[in-house]
């Protein structure tokens, strides 16, 4: 049986720390696509779009303000129902976030075509010598 290294602090600190940029950078794109949306599809413009994001600051300091995130989180149930939207419907669970970071692992582990005619040249030269 193989014994595993208990990470140091500072190796929990990074891993910590890699998560919550990758927390953020996963807001910032589902935002932007947000603000896509709503310009193209629903045709707002600047001064709209700036509206949204004013307001959106506003609701989300009044999640921050209930201090319990069961109690946010029931609150905001209730005012999606009044616009014919249950919370599940919109809530990421674990399942589409582990999706979005094996879609992003697998772009950044990808091979470029140039790359992999490289690795395929070098293969077939190590073969030729065995």
């Amino acid at each position: 049986m193989k014994a595993y290294d208990t990470p140091t602090k500072k190796q929990k600190a990074r891993l910590s720390q890699a998560i919550f940029q990758d927390s953020l950078d996963t807001m910032s794109d589902n935002l932007a696509a947000t603000l896509i949306v709503l310009h193209e599809y629903f045709g707002f413009g600047e001064k709209r779009i700036r509206d949204f994001l004013e307001n959106t600051s506003k609701v989300v300091k009044e999640f921050k303000d209930y201090g319990d995130e069961e109690l946010a989180r029931e609150k905001f149930s209730e005012r999606l129902r009044d616009a014919g939207i249950e919370f599940s419907e919109i809530y990421f669970n674990e399942d589409i976030i582990l999706s979005m970071q094996q879609q992003k692992k697998e772009k950044q582990s990808a091979v470029s075509i140039k790359e992999a005619q490289e690795m395929r040249t070098a293969l077939s030269f190590m073969k030729s010598l065995m």
